[in-house]
């Protein structure tokens, strides 16, 4: 579900600069669609992670740098939803969500990548050192 969350917001930023470049109202569409599409996901992904963190680790959050990535980016794209249903101007709306968009796409790469990578987590294969296998290895 995370990875269809993140392609969904993908293909939103995506679809957000196309807009920008073209100002074609099927493109704004495109990129509230894919938003809607994404915010599903996430929050499937967050029930049923919470679900899962609760048989693994004997609580549904544990504040896990994971957990809290995925939940602020949900928050952000909630916040996208918010601020174009405020808007009534269309050319207005479909512009401003545009550029909320790009940043918030900005900001997911952080809250769900670069930020849990460098702090300890419950969740298997995070052993804090996200740049280990870049390093090139000795043989003695």
């Amino acid at each position: 579900m995370w990875y269809v969350m993140l392609f969904s917001f993908l293909m939103s930023f995506i679809y957000a600069i196309v807009y920008l470049r073209k100002n074609d109202e099927k493109y704004d569409i495109m990129s509230q669609e894919f938003v809607n599409t994404g915010i599903w996901f996430g929050c499937f992904g967050m029930v049923t992670g919470m679900e899962w963190a609760y048989i693994q680790w004997g609580a549904p959050w544990s504040n896990d740098p994971k957990q809290v990535g995925a939940a602020l980016t949900l928050l952000i794209y909630f916040a996208y939803s918010v601020l174009r249903n405020s808007v009534k101007e269309e050319d207005k709306r479909a512009r401003l969500a545009a550029v909320y968009n790009i940043f918030s796409f900005a900001l997911v790469i952080p809250l769900v990548y670069l930020v849990p990578a460098h702090f300890a987590s419950l969740h298997p294969g995070s052993d804090n050192k996200p740049f280990e296998a870049l390093k090139p290895r000795t043989t003695c």
